[in-house]
């Protein structure tokens, strides 16, 4: 079976099962500076022009300061028209809070659930907890992993530390810190959080989604096994 039909099947499957959920946008990507933007709406792209409150303060040292990123990035994500299914994701090779390698890779054959999270996002808020609790019941096997990216970090929004925020939730997953300019969520096309890009043990993109519950993520990994297996049996 060559690729592309390969990632037509899977994500076709996928996006039988999707469910739809609450996100929150982010704020506008910082530089030197943390930009602190609070829209009124729940759901916007980082250039929307919805009005809002800015305030500003001095970057924190050592966040996201060791990151590799390879390959070409992602469209902005469309909620129902995605452009990036089939394409192959960036290549990332960073390191988590407390400086532990962590990658999202695309030679060690297995699929990749990857979820970008911000400490500040009342939604990621809400999800974190329920994702720890559906993976202490659903077990993914040796052919799915799941990674996060902790992104949008900034210290004037609740929950700051991030790694203190996932350590008292108790989250089990790796953890990516993203750059202060957001260089790996913006690489995949980040539009609204919570986000998740599903991949292929190839690095392509099977779907794309902002806000998933339990539910809506056993669904889809049952997909992902069901095919893999189908994929297999089929050699």
């Amino acid at each position: 079976m060559d690729g592309a039909r390969y990632t037509r099947i899977a994500a076709a499957g996928l996006l039988m099962v999707i469910t739809a959920a609450c996100n929150e946008a982010p704020a506008g990507a910082p530089s030197s500076t943390i930009s602190i933007v609070t829209t009124t709406a729940a759901q916007s792209t980082p250039d929307s022009s919805t009005p809002s409150t800015t305030t500003t303060t001095e970057a924190p040292e050592g966040v996201g300061e060791r990151i590799a990123i390879s390959g070409d990035a992602l469209p902005m994500f469309e909620p129902n028209n995605d452009q990036a299914v089939g394409l192959i994701a960036p290549q990332v090779a960073a390191t988590s809070f407390d400086g532990t390698p962590v990658a999202i890779s695309h030679t060690d054959d297995t699929y990749k659930m990857v979820v970008f999270l911000a400490h500040w996002c009342s939604h990621c808020q809400e999800e974190v907890p329920e994702v720890r609790d559906w993976l202490s019941e659903y077990d993914l096997g040796d052919k799915i992993e799941i990674i996060s990216v902790s992104t949008g970090e900034r210290p004037d929004r609740p929950n700051w530390p991030p790694e203190d925020w996932l350590a008292r939730e108790q989250w089990p997953v790796p953890v990516i810190e993203d750059s202060l300019e957001s260089d790996i969520s913006m690489s995949y096309g980040l539009q609204a959080f919570p986000y998740w890009v599903f991949l292929g043990k190839d690095g392509a993109v099977l779907l794309r989604a902002n806000g998933l519950s339990a539910e809506a993520l056993s669904q889809i990994a049952d997909e992902i096994k069901a095919f893999d297996a189908s994929l297999e049996s089929s050699q």
